[in-house]
Parts: C-alpha cells; sequence; structure tokens
C-alpha cells in the first residue's frame, strides 16, 4: 500500500482523510502493526483508485516475497 500511494504521490494525511481514518491508522497499516478489515481496505482501495482486488493482489504478492528473504 505504502509504494502504491508514493507512486501516486499521495501523503499518509491525504490518504488518511479520503478514506476517512486517521493518520495514524495508514501509518500502523503500512507497518503491519495494525490488523485491518475488508471494509477499510475498499475504502482505502477508493481513496487510491483502484480497485479493491487489486490492492489486496498487490499487498498479498509483497507478504509472499517477504517470507522468501
Amino acid at each position: 500500500m505504502r509504494q502504491i500511494r508514493r507512486l501516486q504521490e499521495i501523503s499518509q494525511e491525504e490518504l488518511a482523510f479520503s478514506a476517512g481514518i486517521s493518520k495514524t491508522y495508514v501509518c500502523e497499516i503500512e507497518r503491519g502493526s495494525r490488523a485491518v478489515s475488508i471494509d477499510i481496505m475498499g475504502r482505502i482501495a477508493d481513496a487510491l483508485e483502484m480497485p479493491l482486488e487489486e490492492l489486496l493482489q498487490r499487498d498479498l504478492t509483497k507478504v509472499g516475497s517477504n517470507k522468501q528473504q
């Protein structure tokens, strides 16, 4: 999610506002220290103007590549 946000040149604060969540929550999600509901992921996907499925796929691919390192 962080990589997508940065590629779109969106700050954590802007993403949080667009998704209706706190900046702290965005930060915790990006660090992987906070569990996220599908509802919140949907709101984040909307804020990033991308399908939820694509956001989830990218995040799952990242998780899989981190385990192999």
